[in-house]
């Protein structure tokens, strides 16, 4: 009902002058908090990222991206959960957050509709988490992308124009 609600009425991004790292990072570490038994690695070209954003709304694309990581590598069978997260420099000048995980991946036969509200892989999914982040992104100016791993798990990137850390 939460998310429901919340995609239903997305407020506009109310954007500033923030930190990308540390808005990730803040992110990773909470999610690295409850789950300790999930290995979240972090790799960032830099600690400060200059982001013209709303940080309350990146900061929940990334917690809904993290989830389904977590979620994602939740699987029987699964001994080492690891979690990679990457934020670089896209050679347009914007910058990609790279979520990878060696869960059970994106299912191909649906994988074009996954960011469509109520479409969901999960028994008790709600189908919007990804909705909301694509939401979130193309107000930021943005893009979401899913993807696979090439030995097994997701590959879910948001990226963001180069634009991004200019005010507007």
């Amino acid at each position: 009902v939460d998310e429901f609600s919340m995609f239903a009425r997305m407020p506009a991004p109310i954007r500033k002058q923030e930190n990308l790292f540390e808005i990730v990072t803040g992110a990773v570490t909470i999610q690295r908090m409850g789950r300790p038994d999930i290995d979240f690695a972090t790799d960032f070209v830099k600690k400060s990222i200059p982001m013209f954003c709303d940080a309350r709304q990146i900061e929940q694309a990334m917690t809904n991206i993290l989830q389904n990581a977590v979620h994602a590598v939740d699987v029987p069978g699964n001994t080492k959960k690891h979690i990679h997260v990457t934020v670089s420099k896209m050679s347009d000048g914007g910058w990609k957050v790279l979520v990878e995980d060696n869960g059970s991946g994106l299912p191909r036969e649906i994988m074009d509709r996954l960011m469509e509200p109520y479409v969901t892989t999960r028994e008790k999914g709600t189908g919007l988490g990804l909705a909301i982040v694509k939401k979130i992104m193309e107000d930021h100016g943005g893009s979401l992308e899913l993807g696979e791993v090439l030995y097994g798990g997701a590959r879910v990137s948001l990226n963001f124009p180069a634009d991004a850390a200019k005010s507007k």
